[in-house]
């Protein structure tokens, strides 16, 4: 059986910062709905304005903090590699479709009538959003899994340094999918609270990474006193 072709060098690199700039457009273009509101008018004051468009906004930071925090996993994991295959391509790759299509779900999800009122769950945004957040999380988790098992992939150098950060980072990705489905599915049944639980994805993903970090430093020490 012919071994799988791997990419390294200037492709490796050429791979990383195409993913990259796919990133850097796509959180751009979650602002662009906020572009559309209206500054105040007449007696009104800008607290007026941003409390009328709370959803907008709202979803506007809940999507540019969570791809942020992705992004920073997902750089994790590719900054321990020194090359990709063709089945690392097509996992990055879906978890690139999932951040482009996310400006449109979080625009849908941001000016959904149901911020104001208990209507029937958005019409299905929140759960569109935030099921696009849970593939985005189970896509890392899965490439981070899968390079595990292709030493060939793995820059050896930093291996030792990377390993606990790498399990940490796959049982936070298959806790971030979870948490995101269980939050998409809550603002169909509980649309005037649901959306808010994904709040606490950020503080944990926080303390996870920091206990990671953690884990290193003292497998270094012990590295160091033998």
């Amino acid at each position: 059986m012919a071994a799988m072709r791997e990419y390294s060098g200037r492709s490796f690199e050429r791979f990383v910062n195409f993913t990259d700039a796919i990133v850097a457009i796509a959180i751009t273009l979650l602002v662009l709905p906020l572009l559309d509101i209206d500054g105040p008018k007449g007696s009104e004051t800008v607290w007026n304005v941003l409390a009328d468009n709370f959803g907008q906004i709202f979803s506007f930071a809940l999507a540019f903090a969570l791809v942020a925090q992705n992004w920073l996993v997902h750089n994790r994991v590719f900054s321990s590699m020194r090359a990709f295959n063709l089945p690392v391509f097509w996992l990055n790759a879906i978890w690139l479709g999932a951040i482009v299509l996310l400006p449109w779900a979080t625009s849908m999800y941001g000016s959904a009538d149901q911020w104001d009122s208990s209507g029937e769950g958005f019409g299905g945004t929140g759960l569109f959003f935030f099921g696009l957040l849970a593939v985005m999380s189970l896509a890392v988790g899965v490439v981070s899994a899968y390079v595990v098992t292709r030493p060939a992939l793995i820059d050896r150098e930093l291996e030792p340094e990377r390993s606990a950060e790498r399990r940490a980072g796959i049982f936070r990705s298959i806790l971030f999918t979870i948490t995101f489905l269980l939050v998409g599915i809550s603002t169909v049944y509980f649309p005037g609270v649901g959306g808010y639980f994904a709040i606490l994805v950020l503080p944990i993903g926080i303390f996870l990474g920091r206990k990671a970090r953690r884990r290193n430093e003292h497998a270094d020490a012990a590295d160091h006193e033998q």
